[in-house]
């Protein structure tokens, strides 16, 4: 199947997000500005730092000079020292006119930038959120609302000239609203806004393709293996021992900022039901990949609803809860922020994992949120079969453990994965603020300690007994250690 035949849309599932004509189609809510006592442009919601107001901001529709084409400018005012976010968002309803569930879906569009917009680098996100909450008043485009996850996002470096981008994402099936997001990064300083300071967009259009691919891949296609684990269960060091070999390609969340292929491509791998990939699949070909390589996913706080090949990383609840509300924390008022932080993104992510569990969620304590989700999260990774990986031991004993792990992925040990820090400069910051250069050791292990109680220590052993002890842990004031029957086969 070449590229054109991949990307021929179903019928009758074209939608123009902006018709040249009337820039009213856009969204529908408050309206931003007047001309002559006539709305020119419409928005669910203008969005700036952390989803408040963002003053200063203009929205204007302009026509491309020597044609009859529009397009919309975003821009500040000049002079205005707002140092926030500027952005634009659409909410599109998936009516049975329209039905995009568990669609795969092509949108594309066409941007462009001042001299100096926003950054330095010139960038937008564009964003595509999927909510199943069908309330659009009560959607935000920061977030879209509290039942949300993003599916895909684009980072478009923008020049003066229009530049065509394009990204593919699939929608769950519980979809009930999908919402384009267009941000940019907030202002380094309050310097006043200049003229410049705009980015165009227009030609927006969605598309669904056909799934990708519409059968299995074929002999010549790419491995695909997951790490499944959770947040702050020492992933990224694990992550980067493995992409050192030199037939495994990390996908995503091991440096501190994922590239747009990659990112694409990995939105696209948390819906993939197959446990490999056709190299002639459109995302892939950006990649280069070499012939005998192997596509690694971190499956951290989302759930792969088929079954995979892969391993399974896990660390003891106590180290992660401590670890999750002392991260990037130094004062009383930044540790309250990081519990009420890890709510959020435990309520975040039950949502793709299983949010019949949100029902009573907002019932329980922070510990107890925080207990419930691991509970969810991790046991039924126990009980998968696949290899398992103590975060514990493998900090203690690097080489047996990688030996393991290469073995069960049927890849030879490779030198290099015990060594992979060498990789990187003295200064090299990875994914969640982990210094890429530091070389594999145990001193993260008793950290615990410095964050939680005797108390506190024997309810989140009581309330994740049953999943660590399938883990093969022993839990017991003040000691946690690791069975050695239960360690990696």
């Amino acid at each position: 199947m070449n590229i054109k035949q991949l990307l021929q849309p179903y019928q009758s599932t074209t939608q123009n997000f902006i018709e040249n004509s009337n820039f009213l189609s856009w969204s529908q809510g408050d309206i931003i500005k007047y001309n002559g006592g006539e709305p020119i442009f419409f928005a669910d919601h203008w969005f700036g730092r952390r989803g408040s107001f963002n003053s200063g901001l203009v929205v204007s529709k302009q026509v491309l000079v020597g044609t009859n084409n529009h397009f919309m400018r975003v821009a500040r005012e000049v002079g205005n020292k707002n140092s926030s976010e500027m952005g634009v968002a659409q909410i599109v309803p998936l009516s049975n006119k329209c039905n995009l569930a568990e669609k795969t879906i092509s949108l594309s569009m066409n941007l462009r930038a001042g001299a100096n917009y926003s950054n330095p680098n010139q960038q937008v996100f564009v964003y595509v959120l999927a909510s199943n909450d069908e309330v659009t008043k009560e959607l935000n485009p920061f977030t879209l609302g509290n039942k949300s996850q993003t599916i895909g996002l684009l980072k478009a470096t923008l020049k003066r000239e229009f530049a065509h981008f394009s990204l593919i994402v699939k929608v769950p099936a519980d979809a009930q609203q999908i919402m384009l997001v267009l941000r940019t990064l907030e202002l380094s300083d309050s310097a006043p806004a200049t003229e410049d300071d705009f980015f165009d967009l227009m030609n927006v259009s969605l598309t669904v393709i056909n799934d990708l691919p519409p059968s299995a891949p074929s002999d010549n296609s790419i491995p695909i293996i997951h790490v499944a684990s959770m947040a702050r269960s020492g992933e990224t060091v694990f992550l980067r021992s493995l992409n050192a070999h030199p037939q495994i390609y990390n996908l995503v969340n091991l440096k501190e900022k994922d590239n747009e292929a990659e990112t694409q491509l990995f939105r696209f791998l948390q819906h993939y039901e197959f446990k490999q990939i056709d190299r002639a699949h459109p995302l892939t070909e950006n990649l280069k990949l070499k012939p005998n390589q192997t596509l690694l996913v971190k499956q951290g706080v989302w759930e792969h609803k088929y079954p995979f090949n892969g391993i399974v990383l896990v660390r003891n609840p106590v180290s992660v809860y401590a670890s999750m509300i002392s991260y990037n924390a130094s004062s009383p008022e930044e540790f309250q922020a990081r519990k009420k932080a890890l709510t959020r993104n435990c309520k975040r992510w039950l949502r793709d994992i299983d949010n019949q569990l949100l029902d009573s969620f907002d019932s329980l304590n922070v510990i107890e949120q925080f207990c419930a989700f691991y509970n969810r999260r991790m046991y039924p990774l126990s009980q998968l079969g696949l290899p398992i990986v103590h975060y514990e031991e493998f900090c203690l004993r690097p080489e047996p453990y990688l030996k393991k792990v290469l073995s069960s992925l049927s890849l030879n040990y490779e030198e290099s994965v015990t060594q992979s820090h060498l990789n990187y400069s003295a200064m090299a910051t990875g994914h969640g603020l982990i210094q890429l250069a530091e070389p594999i050791n145990p001193k993260s292990l008793n950290k615990w300690q410095k964050y939680i109680s005797e108390d506190e220590f024997n309810v989140i052993a009581a309330l994740t007994y049953n999943t660590w002890n399938a883990f093969g842990y022993k839990l017991g004031w003040p000691n946690i250690s690791v069975l050695k029957e239960a360690l990696l086969a």
